[in-house]
């Protein structure tokens, strides 16, 4: 159920609003210094992040992307990789991940693009280019529910999640505060969310 939840989340959200939950991924995974620099000083970087003594990078398209799609995305694509320009935070001096991240799928001819401009990337030497589609962002959420939610202040996954059923657990989000917030309050609502399985009585 979670995971349909998830899928089906991951086909209505726009661009922006995936930006907390997919940066409160990262954090989950271990990542640092996660920031959003999507903006007039982004210079083909929406998120930055740190792990592991390397920069990471990432350039964030929501729904499926086609030929006619992918092709302007190539020049976002090639200063997310090559640019050393960017907000504060980031560190142009440590080893750096690229990576297009998509809620939705390449299709058509957009895969076999993809996979040229890859191997062009290799072959001239230059720093190379990840995809993460929606079968990678799925398999990730899927196991970190705190994430999906996180940010999600519209409330769309839990519409999808639905009513519980007898036996089955419903799920419901809880907060908590962080840098002192009470709960409701502004501060609050920025703190992470989470998933709490409610039994109904039968079980």
């Amino acid at each position: 159920m979670l995971d349909d939840a998830v899928a089906a989340f991951l086909s209505r959200v726009s661009e922006r609003s995936f930006d907390e939950p997919f940066m409160a991924l990262l954090r989950a995974e271990g990542y640092t210094e996660v920031r959003l620099v999507h903006g007039q000083v982004e210079f083909g970087k929406d998120i930055i992040a740190r792990k592991n003594g390397e920069q990471w990078v990432f350039q964030s398209k929501a729904g499926d992307l086609n030929l006619a799609g992918f092709r302007p995305v190539r020049d976002q694509l090639y200063e997310l990789r090559m640019s050393d320009l960017s907000a504060p935070g980031f560190d142009k001096n440590l080893p750096r991940r690229a990576v297009l991240v998509q809620t939705g799928r390449m299709t058509g001819q957009a895969p076999v693009a993809a996979q040229e401009y890859e191997q062009q990337c290799i072959d001239r030497g230059e720093a190379p280019i990840e995809f993460w589609n929606q079968d990678a962002l799925l398999a990730k959420l899927s196991g970190k529910p705190d994430a999906v939610l996180r940010g999600s202040m519209d409330g769309q996954l839990f519409s999808l999640l639905g009513p519980s059923t007898t036996g089955q657990p419903t799920w419901t989000r809880s907060r908590c505060s962080r840098a002192g917030g009470q709960p409701g309050s502004p501060r609050a609502s920025q703190g992470w969310a989470s998933l709490r399985p409610r039994w109904s009585a039968s079980d």
